[in-house]
């Protein structure tokens, strides 16, 4: 009834002492494994019934199939394909990779970013979602452009970014997608856009609080608010913003979900975006 710590040997944040750190364990094929994560609330993944006596693994090897996308905190035996003890064959063997990336890269034109890139080889790959950020931390699907399934010859693709033009700095990556739903991600990408105008770069909600990002061509002071969509002020703040990129935090804790009236202004500029609290 007991429990058994097994820790990687570099982590730091769980401050308890492991029972271990590196080697092998054996088990009776009863006692349910769970992996956690310190920073994530609940269970990660669990395999096998906690406080269950079945010997659901007894003398098999448990292998994950094709059916689980993604961790799963209830143990669900159909996840897993049951192999004769010791059987570790194919464990860890790489399959093949969806896409083979030659390149990515980005250039603007009248006042678009176009972005470019090319595969050498792909398999099973169903499309390319292209994704966008201000901070390169935030980022939002802009597009989606078809793949080419399987293919062993060059292929080439493009993207017109036609809203791109109100910030300082622009960010980009691909993220391919199997027809299985397995997903990978490129490598990001970023571009100069220099464009000096007052910008909502980027909103995004954590927790109860609602972060804005904003661009502003100089240090000055501007009107935040938030107004409901029968014209209603919400809430406001006056901040100074530095030249450049800002963050503006509102707590949200009290407010409906709703979709909502972003305004930022001072006596030069005046920009406005929708945002939707859920």
């Amino acid at each position: 009834d007991g429990v058994f710590v097994i820790a990687n040997s570099s982590a730091t944040v769980w401050s308890g002492t492991p029972d271990m750190t590196s080697g092998n364990i054996n088990f009776n094929g009863n006692d349910a494994v769970v992996l956690v994560n310190n920073n994530v609330k609940g269970d990660v993944d669990v395999i096998g019934v906690i406080g269950s006596s079945s010997n659901f693994a007894k003398d098999k090897t448990l292998e994950r199939n094709a059916t689980a996308t993604g961790p799963n905190s209830t143990y669900t035996s159909s996840e897993w394909d049951s192999k004769p003890q010791d059987d570790v064959s194919g464990l860890g063997a790489p399959g093949p990779l969806p896409i083979e990336l030659l390149s990515f890269s980005s250039f603007m034109r009248d006042d678009k970013v176009y972005l470019k890139w090319q595969t050498a080889t792909e398999t099973n790959n169903d499309y390319f979602s292209i994704e966008r950020s201000y901070d390169a931390e935030h980022f939002e699907v802009i597009g989606i452009v078809p793949g080419a399934g399987n293919s062993n010859t060059i292929r080439n693709y493009q993207f017109e970014d036609h809203d791109a033009v109100d910030a300082d700095v622009l960010y980009y990556r691909l993220k391919q997608t199997d027809y299985d739903g397995q997903f990978s991600y490129s490598k990001t990408i970023s571009i100069h856009i220099n464009k000096e105008t007052l910008s909502i770069l980027n909103t995004y909600v954590e927790g109860d609080n609602l972060s804005i990002c904003l661009y502003s061509p100089m240090a000055d002071n501007m009107n935040v608010e938030i107004y409901d969509m029968n014209g209603q002020l919400i809430v406001s703040k006056v901040m100074a913003l530095q030249k450049g990129q800002n963050t503006v935090s509102f707590n949200i804790a009290n407010m409906p979900k709703a979709i909502y009236m972003l305004r930022v202004s001072n006596t030069s500029f005046i920009k406005t975006r929708k945002i939707f609290i859920q």
